[in-house]
C-alpha cells in the first residue's frame, strides 16, 4: 500500500506550516519503526531543506529521468537523510507550480510513496482551494490535508473560510474526493490574540489538533525543528497520526473526528 501522505498548508502565513511539516515528520520518524520523507513543495519559499540542513538531491532534479520518459526507476531510498531522526528529506528548487513543475511533482510523490511508510508534504500556501491560488491539484496525491492555524484573528477567519473552500472544490470535483482536510492550531503563543480555547470552540471539529510552536530553540536548526525530547509535543504528534493513520486510502466519504 502507497504510504499514507499528509499535506501540510496554511490559509495565510508560510511559517507555521513548514515549521509542523517538518516537526510532524521527524517526531514519527524518531521512533525508527517506520520510514518517514518529508518532500518540500513549495517552491517560493524552499525553506524545508534549508532549515534541515538539506543540500541534497531536489525534487525537480530527482523526478527528471522519469519526466524526460526514461522510465527510471527514482531512488527514494537514497534520498539525503537526517542521521538522527533517521528522516529523509526531498528539498525543492525555486519554481513557478507550472506544468513542469507538476510532472516534477508527481513523479517525485509517486517514488516516495512506494518507498516510505509515511510521507508528509510541505505544501504552498492555500493548498486545496479554488481561486487565485490554484495549486495545480497538488493535493490529489495526499490523503489527509492539515492546514496550520495559529490563534489570532486574521488567520482563524481565513482558516475558516480555507475549510468552506476545501468542501466546495470537493463537491465541485475540484479536488480527488478521498482527501480529507482538518486544521491543526500552532504558533506561537505568547505572540496571540486569542485563547487557543476559544479558537477550538469555532473550528469545532474541524480542528484535530493543538501543536505549540516550539521548534527553534535547539540547535543547529536556524529556526525550527526537528524538536525532539520535549514530551507533550511528541505526545500531540503521535496522537494526531494515531487518528489520521485509520482514515481510509479511498474516495469513502470521511469526517475526520477529534479524540479526547
Amino acid at each position: 500500500m502507497p504510504a499514507l501522505t499528509i499535506g501540510v498548508t496554511a490559509a495565510r502565513f508560510e511559517a507555521c506550516k513548514r515549521g509542523l511539516a517538518a516537526n510532524y515528520a521527524a517526531i514519527l520518524a524518531r521512533r525508527e519503526d517506520v520510514s518517514v520523507c518529508v518532500v518540500d513543495t513549495d517552491s517560493r519559499s524552499c525553506d524545508v531543506g534549508t532549515r534541515l540542513a538539506i543540500r541534497g538531491t531536489s525534487l525537480q532534479r530527482f523526478a527528471a529521468p522519469r519526466v524526460a520518459g526514461k522510465g527510471a526507476i527514482l531512488p527514494a531510498r537514497a534520498l539525503p537523510r537526517l542521521v538522527f531522526p533517521p528522516l529523509s528529506v526531498l528539498p525543492v528548487e525555486p519554481a513557478f507550480i507550472d506544468l513542469d513543475f507538476g510532472l516534477a511533482y508527481d513523479a517525485a510523490l509517486a517514488a516516495v510513496r512506494e518507498a516510505f511508510d509515511v510521507v508528509v508534504v510541505d505544501l504552498p500556501v492555500g493548498a486545496g482551494r479554488p481561486g487565485p491560488t490554484l495549486d495545480g491539484r497538488m493535493v490529489d496525491k495526499v490523503d489527509v490535508l492539515l492546514i496550520a492555524a495559529t490563534p489570532d484573528r486574521s488567520a482563524l477567519a481565513a482558516t475558516l473560510r480555507h475549510l468552506e473552500l476545501f468542501e466546495e472544490a470537493l463537491d465541485r470535483g475540484a479536488v480527488a474526493p478521498h482527501v480529507r482536510a482538518a486544521a491543526v492550531m500552532t504558533g506561537d503563543e505568547g505572540s496571540t490574540l486569542l485563547d487557543p480555547i476559544d479558537v477550538a470552540e469555532m473550528l469545532g471539529d474541524g480542528l484535530i489538533g493543538h501543536v505549540p510552536q516550539l521548534w527553534g530553540r535547539s540547535l543547529p536548526n536556524f529556526g525550527f525543528g526537528p524538536t525532539l525530547g520535549v514530551a507533550f509535543l511528541e505526545a500531540e504528534i503521535d496522537r494526531m497520526h494515531a487518528l489520521l493513520s485509520v482514515q481510509p486510502r479511498s474516495g469513502d466519504a470521511v469526517t475526520l473526528q477529534r479524540t479526547r
